[in-house]
């Protein structure tokens, strides 16, 4: 089974995105997008449910295209 922070990382680079793509279109920054590709925090630990749940929900907008701007509470 692949990890969570392999499809990350896959998913990013089947899209020919640099970390510093991904990071312009996410808000996240480049090291804080490696540890999620690495899957642990600067510590060594891994990342938690929730940091994991956050990012994929970012990285979904992205992918379907959504901006600030289109998006209504």
């Amino acid at each position: 089974m692949t990890s969570e922070f392999t499809k990350a990382k896959n998913w990013r680079l089947a899209r020919g995105w640099s970390l510093a793509d991904l990071a312009d279109r996410t808000g996240y920054s480049r090291s804080s997008i490696v540890w999620f590709e690495r899957g642990t925090t600067p510590r060594g630990t891994p990342i938690d449910e929730f940091s994991w749940y956050r990012y994929r929900k970012i990285c979904a907008s992205v992918d379907a295209g959504l901006k600030d701007e289109q998006f209504q509470w």
